[in-house]
């Protein structure tokens, strides 16, 4: 009970952070809006499937994608500098790259969840398809990336 309200309390605030300021009408959506949140999350994890909660692994990877996402907007903000400065168009590839999509359990299907939320959240790419019988994943860049070191965590 003390997760669920210190969680509702959390969202609650973070709401208001967000829309920067504070009246009657905000405070009550901010706390319905975090009840209804904290108390999906509770359902989801209690009565969900087992791969549904990924929290462990998606704090562990967290580092690998903010890094990601900085060297993206890097590659993505020299890109619209040269298209402003000499008018250089970046043009969009479709790029294969190594992955390991496992089986059909639990872990697997987590872990290639998390692969493709954390792949696609990087503004450079986007996960287009997962090919298990050729063990790739088909990937829309912008600009040309380098080929992952890892084939269970390719972020």
């Amino acid at each position: 009970m003390v997760w669920f309200a210190l969680n509702w309390l959390f969202l609650a605030g973070l709401y208001l952070a967000f829309t920067g300021q504070v009246s009657g009408a905000e405070v009550a959506v901010a706390l319905s809006g975090a009840f209804a949140a904290t108390a999906y999350r509770l359902g989801v994890g209690r009565f969900g499937r087992a791969f549904s909660s990924g929290l462990l692994p998606a704090i562990e990877l967290s580092p690998r994608i903010l890094a990601a996402v900085c060297r993206d907007v890097g590659k993505l903000t020299l890109a619209f500098l040269k298209l402003i400065v000499a008018a250089h168009r970046p043009q969009g590839s479709f790029v294969d790259i190594a992955f390991d999509p496992g089986r059909g359990d639990p872990s697997s299907r987590r872990r290639r969840g998390l692969v493709v939320t954390g792949i696609s959240f990087a503004p450079n790419t986007y996960v287009v398809a997962i090919r298990r019988p050729q063990q790739r994943l088909t990937l829309h860049a912008l600009m040309p990336l380098s080929g992952p070191k890892d084939v269970q965590w390719p972020l």
